[in-house]
Formats: C-alpha cells, structure tokens, sequence
C-alpha cells in the first residue's frame, strides 16, 4: 500500500471530476440494473411459484366425466366413476405413480354445527396419504390413519377456519376455552369427533375444509362404492407426457372408454405446469443476465476510454517520470489503480443501492400475488461486482502498458 501512489491517484481523479463521475455512474447503473433485475425476476418467480404452494408440485387430480364417443357398444354419455379396486390397478400398471388415493366430496356446503354454532363447509373423505397431496400441516391431534379406515371411525380432521368459526361465539364463555380435539361436531346432523386441527397455506379456503376416513363417508352418507376424483403424486424422472398417457390408457381399458375421448376424463397436472413456469423463468434469467451484463460492459468500455484519456493527456508527466527512474511496474500500478478505484467504488455504490431498492420495495407494501418477495443472492451480486472490478483493471491494462511503452524523449516532446 503505497500511499503515495493513492494520493495521486486521487488528485488525477479530482482533476476530472466530470468525466470521473459520468464514467463511475455506467458502471454504477450497469450493476444496479443487474442487481434490480435480478431481484425482479426472482419476485416474479416467487408469485408463479405461489400457485404451486397449496398442493404438491408433482400431484396430479384426475377428475371423471362422461364420455362423448361410443367405444366397443358402448353408448356416449356414460359417467366416468373409479372404485378403490381401480386405483389400486392403475397403481400397478403405471410403475411412476408414487402416492394414490380416492377423493370422495360429500358436499361442497355440508352442514356442520357444534352446539348453537354452525355453518357450511366441504366435506371430503381421503385416505390419510392425501396429507402428503395437498401440504395439509397438521396444528392439533393427529391425522387420519389406516385404523381410522379399517373400522370406519366417525372421526374428523377440522380446518383452522372452521374451528374459529364454531367455537368462537358460543354462549357459554367457558366453551371459547375448550381445545377442540376430541369434541364432537354434527356434520349433516351425524356425531364425529374432532381428532385434529389443520392449516394450509393455500389460504382460507382451504381452511373451511374437513376430512373424513374414505369408508366412514361410504358406510354414513353415500353406500356407493364409487367416487369421481383421484389424486395422485408421480415419482421423480419420468417423463410427465408419458405418464399421462400411461394413465389415460389404463384408465380407459379399466372403464371402457375410448382413450381418444377428451370428455371422459379431466386432468389437472402441477408437475406440468410446474415445469412450464420454470422454463418461462429460465428463459427471462437469460435475458435479465444478457441485459444486466450489457449494461455492465458499457460501463467497463467507459473506463477503457477514460484511461485512454487520462493516459494521453498525463504523457508529458509519464515521461519525466520514466526520465527521472520510475519503473514500469510503477507507471503500470499507478494507471490500474485509479481504474480500480473507479470500478470497485461505483460498483459496490450500484450493489447498495439495487439492495436496497429491493428491500424497499418488499417493505412498502407493494407486493402483489405475481410480485413477492423481490431479492437478490448476495453472494451473485457480489460476484457481479468482484467482474466489474477485475473488468475495469483489464480495461484499464491497455491504456497501462500504453503508457508503459511511452519513451521519455518523445513524451518531453509532446505537446
């Protein structure tokens, strides 16, 4: 650290404040751009995968219909209705299927009361692999289990919503503090006992949702063995367009349905629309890398010119001090340090700055469904900035060993 050396380095920069300033800012803009719009593109990326936050990201929810072709003497308009034994088929025939289970809705607007208070909500019966299909996050008790399911207890697992909704205003003061776990509610006018509390980060609708054992619903509110949702989960490394067909196929030779029949069936893929967002986002990283970086390199040619300049008008200087035994490595040192300079300030001064727009933006409010949590990685931002900085001293090599080169009798000369 030859502080020398800086000092005058800071003088030749204070001569030229204007064109050290303007050339400080490209560099500046080039990395708060970089920075802004990668905390841009990563809000965005957020608020896409928001939409994958309530279920599984490789679930999968196949909905029956009725067909509209005739298949084999078969006419058109049949519903399209599964039994466990279906599923448990299609899980043998389609070797990528990991999780499977029955969805079986009672009703959308079940009534559901626990003394004076009541209300209407969905009612469904799973199996307790669901847990895994929809994020449910267990808050009280426990979850449904195979016991549950073998001797069709009247058991239910209660969403947050409906708990504040049945035992907020009872009458008695006292029943506002009583844990719900193992009280009874009335679903449609039939006693279940509360064996848990759920959350879902999928939000309030989720929330008024309750789950009862598959068979429990079967015995007590539809002796039908036949349901119309199945929802599932795939394993990792197949390919989803094969899958689907796989599904579509089995499931048609199971029914008898024409495969080709569009009606028969509904398929609601994450993993498909998972992958889609994610090459949408790939493809805007890269062009938010090849603006940010063409910013950046408009700056680091502005210091190239600068240092030309400077090399230029300071010649005379630059030959009295070879004349008088100033080394290379000296003239050398003394241009990229003031290139240096340059970069390493206006860099990290675009770092802060893009920082803390984007933490300004996240604490204003400002946030939308498609727009969360804007932020950067600091350790990519920091290597922006480190380039920069070694950029500029590349830049300004050129200009150096110009000045390097410079013989002392024809610097004396020049006017």
């Amino acid at each position: 650290m030859d502080l020398d050396h800086w000092r005058e380095v800071a003088q030749s920069i204070w001569r030229h404040k204007t064109r050290t300033i303007l050339t400080a800012f490209g560099v500046f803009w080039g990395i708060f751009m970089l920075v802004a719009l990668l905390g841009s593109g990563a809000a965005m990326k957020n608020g896409a995968m928001g939409m994958f936050k309530d279920d599984a990201v490789n679930s999968v929810f196949i909905y029956g219909s009725r067909t509209s072709k005739p298949y084999k003497g078969l006419k058109p308009g049949r519903r399209i209705q599964f039994t466990m034994e279906h599923l448990e088929a299609l899980k043998r025939a389609v070797p990528a299927i990991d999780i499977i289970t029955p969805r079986k809705r009672v009703d959308y607007d079940t009534r559901v009361n626990f003394g004076a208070e009541q209300g209407t909500f969905d009612v469904r019966g799973v199996l307790p692999d669901y847990a895994y299909i929809e994020k449910t996050i267990l808050t009280e008790g426990r979850y449904l289990n195979q016991k549950d399911l073998d001797e069709r207890r009247r058991v239910a697992l209660v969403g947050a919503e409906i708990i504040n909704v049945l035992f907020k205003n009872a009458a008695d003061p006292e029943v506002q503090k009583l844990d719900p776990i193992g009280k009874y509610i009335q679903i449609a006018g039939v006693p279940f006992k509360i064996i848990g509390t759920f959350k879902d980060i999928g939000g309030d609708r989720e929330l008024r949702r309750i789950f009862l054992p598959v068979t429990t619903v079967n015995e007590v509110f539809d002796p039908s063995p036949y349901f119309r949702t199945i929802a599932l989960t795939t394993h990792e490394g197949y390919p989803w367009e094969e899958v689907e067909q796989q599904i579509i196929q089995q499931l048609s030779k199971i029914r008898r349905f024409d495969p080709e029949d569009s009606s028969a069936l509904y398929v609601r893929a994450n993993i498909e629309e998972f992958q889609r967002v994610q090459s949408l986002y790939q493809g805007i990283n890269v062009f938010i890398y090849i603006v940010g970086m063409g910013t950046l390199f408009a700056g680091i040619v502005g210091v190239s010119n600068v240092m030309l300049v400077t090399v230029k008008e300071r010649r005379k200087e630059i030959g009295v001090r070879k004349a008088i035994g100033a080394t290379p490595f000296t003239i050398l040192s003394m241009i990229l340090k003031e290139a240096l300079l340059i970069t390493g300030v206006a860099g990290y001064s675009g770092l802060i700055a893009g920082v803390g727009l984007l933490s300004i933006v996240r604490n204003s409010g400002l946030e939308t469904d498609f727009f969360q949590n804007p932020s950067v990685d600091l350790s990519i931002a920091g290597l922006a900035c480190l380039v920069i900085m070694a950029a500029g001293v590349a830049a300004g090599y050129l200009p150096a060993k110009l000045a390097v080169s410079i013989k002392p009798i024809e610097a004396l000369r020049y006017e």
